[in-house]
């Protein structure tokens, strides 16, 4: 992406400038699931889901901004008295395993209990484990007693949950990290007389 600025532009001080950048992205995700379900008995069914979750995302920026152009009409970076390089690269992984059980009475009670761990890379090592649990039970009274069923009332279903959950951090967000000092961040240099 390139975007030539004529000597009228103020942010070149009046002296043109070219912007060059590129991006890079890249992201994977694979998402791994196996199901079972087995009656019990007469009464009990029992379905559990096991998996696992795996994110990778990856993404490099680049850009070059030249001031003071020398030939107006060529936009080459060559062209131009100063330029300011940049760059950042970011990377970001995170690895989760799930499983997911249901115990069911007679299609009318049932008991769901849920956990999933995850392991982002943008976290301390010591500390990438995010474990969140959840558990919700439901009743479906039309199904434990038909004589509810009318035709205004087809099913009625009480379900009652509680959990917790979780997410890593953005990349580079926690920790010390160092750049390239700018005046536009009060610390470019000063002329003292």
């Amino acid at each position: 992406d390139k975007g030539i600025r004529s000597n009228g532009n103020t942010s070149s001080a009046g002296a043109g400038g070219l912007r060059e950048q590129s991006n890079a992205v890249r992201n994977i995700n694979s998402y791994f699931t196996l199901t079972g379900n087995k009656r019990l008995n007469d009464h009990f069914n029992l379905m559990a889901t096991v998996g696992n979750e795996i994110i990778v995302n990856y993404s490099n920026d680049l850009e070059a901004i030249g001031l003071g152009i020398v030939v107006p009409g060529f936009d080459n970076l060559k062209n131009f008295i100063t330029y300011n390089p940049s760059s950042s690269i970011t990377k970001q992984r995170g690895i989760g395993v799930f499983a997911d059980v249901v115990l069911d009475y007679k299609n009318f009670l049932s008991i769901n209990a849920k956990a999933r761990n995850d392991f982002p890379s943008t976290l301390l090592a010591g500390n990438r484990s995010i474990f969140y649990p959840a558990l919700a039970i439901s009743f479906v009274p039309t199904e434990a007693f038909p004589s509810l069923k009318s035709d205004i009332l087809n099913t009625v279903k009480i379900r009652a949950n509680v959990g917790e959950v979780g997410k890593g951090a953005d990349p580079y967000a926690i920790g010390s990290y160092y750049g390239r000092a700018a005046a536009s961040v009060g610390l470019g240099s000063t002329a003292v007389n």
